[in-house]
């Protein structure tokens, strides 16, 4: 098997224009590209990174996306529980009667089970 070059990565695939500005390869899969960029990268990036029809709709279709996977329920059902746990030790289950170190206690609790929650979601099954 052949050895790809090395010093220029692969993806993403630039340029996507020719030298008079006209778009021809998708930035992401290569495919025709249409006259729609996702942008400059920095003021020295001369290529506006034209996407094709596919990954367009790809982009539209993530950026529309608003249910949680699997994995992301099963780590709010764990922070969820890592909360219940942390009012459970203090008795104190109206918000009201909670100082900012407590408040911010509760917070912590439900940010550290919602990452053990997608650690043990991922570690049982891998979607990759």
């Amino acid at each position: 098997m052949a050895q790809l070059p090395t010093g220029k990565p692969i993806l993403p695939i630039t340029p996507t224009q020719d030298e008079h500005g006209t778009p021809t390869v998708c930035r992401c899969c290569g495919r025709i590209a249409m006259g729609i960029g996702v942008g400059f990268k920095d003021r020295k990036d001369t290529d506006p990174g034209y996407l094709c029809q596919g990954c367009i709709q790809a982009v539209k279709d993530l950026s529309l996306m608003n249910r949680l996977s699997l994995f992301e329920l099963q780590a709010l059902d764990e922070g969820v529980d890592a909360v219940g746990e942390y009012i459970a030790t203090h008795g104190v289950t109206d918000l009201q009667y909670y100082d900012d170190l407590m408040q911010r206690m509760l917070v912590k609790n439900a940010w550290e089970g919602c990452i053990r929650g997608i650690r043990k979601a991922l570690k049982e099954s891998v979607p990759f």
